[in-house]
């Protein structure tokens, strides 16, 4: 499909080229014509890439190449670049690929953050989600459009985060606390502030650490304030 529409792209420069007096006056001047440009780019859409097969089989390929990368597989970006910016073009990224590209990635990150919090200590799983979605931004930098992007980080915040907020915290928001790790809560309180109702749930963790905390105070202060009243005692017989 790419020397498909490389083809076309440099042969329908070369028509436009030798018909470039036409295409700037004649065409120009009548409104209800199209430029040679939009014409070829329709008979490309009609002729091709509206045949079902053939655009199945280029935007599965791309989604398979993609998920290749998630897995940390080396792919040829530049490929999908220009496969993509195809699409762009030819005014049908989104119907035929965005969407489907979206519910690829709910379809993947969903298992990934089942995974991650089965597997992964606390501090490991929050660096690893930071990773995640800085490889995401940098995919839309990539080779997606640019207006891809709001929804697929909602997506993968969602769920590698947003469907685990509890869970994630139960794993070693007590252990950060308890070795005062200042980094690592930082980290912690920037991705759940990107969440829907993360800060709550971290805030109500945080308030049952300290009730927690303040009676194990209490228990240890008892303990000892009737350890030295018995030794008084002792002394003063």
């Amino acid at each position: 499909m790419d020397k498909c529409w490389q083809d076309h792209a440099r042969q329908m420069s070369m028509i436009r080229n030798i018909f470039l007096f036409l295409d700037r006056t004649y065409v120009f001047q009548i409104s209800m014509l199209s430029s040679i440009w939009d014409m070829g780019l329709e008979l490309f859409k009609s002729y091709i890439i509206r045949d079902q097969n053939v655009q199945s089989r280029t935007i599965d390929g791309i989604l398979l190449l993609i998920e290749k990368e998630r897995n940390g597989e080396m792919i040829d970006r530049c490929l999908i670049q220009r496969l993509l910016s195809m699409l762009s073009d030819l005014q049908i990224y989104q119907v035929s690929f965005e969407n489907k590209f979206l519910e690829e990635t709910n379809r993947f990150y969903a298992a990934e953050g089942r995974k991650l919090v089965q597997k992964k200590e606390i501090p490991g799983c929050l660096y690893h989600i930071k990773n995640l979605l800085e490889e995401e931004v940098d995919r839309v930098r990539a080779y997606l459009s640019l207006n891809t992007q709001k929804l697929l980080i909602a997506i993968v915040e969602k769920q590698l985060l947003g469907e685990h907020l509890s869970a994630v915290l139960q794993k070693g928001l007590s252990y950060l606390l308890d070795e005062n790790r200042v980094e690592d809560l930082s980290v912690l309180y920037q991705l759940f502030s990107r969440v829907e109702f993360g800060v709550q749930v971290l805030l109500q963790h945080w308030i049952d650490y300290i009730k927690c905390v303040s009676k194990q105070k209490q228990g240890k202060w008892k303990a000892e304030g009737e350890a030295l009243y018995r030794a008084g005692s002792t002394c003063a017989t």
